[in-house]
């Protein structure tokens, strides 16, 4: 005979083998029920740190993203300098390429000025007439500075008249004048 033919009788109370099996269900509900919970724990830890890490990686692209904007905003800038600066270059250039009477005028007189003799203000118009303040602390330099206004070797005879508006002396070594003259070559 083997252990299976043989008949098994048990004598404990039904009861209590009901309350075996419903400790052993609960306890599998309960083991189940902490598995489930710490499953859900960890899967909630998980997307909460890779949340927390997409946030922090945003972060730091928004901010990269402001600084590019910024970079690019003072590139605009820049360029629009450059542009501006530019056109004034071309300006100039323009200018200095027709060589104007302003020019002209400029020049004629910053070659036969005396060094020490400082130019205060200058205008000058199309039509070639001058207007000059100064100021030197040497009477021999502006005599001298007045006889090459009128020598035509040294004004090359661009210069048709010369006007002295005003002169004075503010202190011991100080003199001042304003005069203005005709640049030929102007435009009537």
């Amino acid at each position: 005979m083997s252990l299976q033919d043989k008949i098994t009788i048990n004598l404990l109370p039904i009861e209590l083998t009901l309350s075996k099996r419903e400790r052993e269900r609960r306890n599998l509900t309960n083991s189940l029920s902490i598995a489930i919970l710490v499953i859900i724990v960890i899967t909630t830890a998980i997307v909460l740190s890779i949340r927390l890490s997409q946030t922090i990686r945003l972060r730091t692209l928004n901010s990269q993203i402001d600084g590019s904007k910024n970079s690019i905003q003072n590139y605009k800038e820049r360029e629009g300098l450059l542009t501006i600066l530019k056109t004034r270059l071309d300006g100039i250039n323009a200018i200095s390429q027709s060589d104007p009477v302003q020019a002209q005028a400029f020049n004629l007189i910053l070659t036969i000025m005396p060094e020490d003799i400082k130019i205060i203000e200058f205008k000058a118009d199309k039509s070639g007439i001058v207007t000059l303040s100064g100021q030197t602390g040497n009477l021999f330099s502006l005599k001298s500075f007045f006889n090459n206004l009128m020598d035509t070797k040294l004004n090359q005879g661009k210069i048709s008249g010369v006007k002295i508006d005003s002169l004075s002396q503010r202190n011991e070594n100080e003199l001042r004048f304003d005069l203005s003259m005709q640049i030929s070559g102007g435009k009537k």
